[in-house]
């Protein structure tokens, strides 16, 4: 099973903890905006994705398994 991530864009605040957390998942520029680089997050960084998805002040990110 895959294991994905999508960003709500309506509740994100563009804190960029997802992207200190989970740097190799996620990504924030400049001007807060955070985005997903990994279509498919690889089983070595389960334990970050979720880490990621928990400490989001906004509750912004999902992790699911396709």
């Amino acid at each position: 099973m895959a294991l994905t991530a999508v960003i709500d864009w309506d509740k994100c605040e563009g804190n960029g903890v997802c992207a200190r957390v989970a740097a190799e998942i996620f990504s924030c520029d400049q001007e807060g905006n955070s985005d997903v680089i990994l279509d498919e997050i690889p089983n070595e960084l389960r334990a970050k994705a979720m880490l990621a998805m928990r400490q989001c002040p906004t509750k912004a990110i999902t992790v699911t398994e396709a």
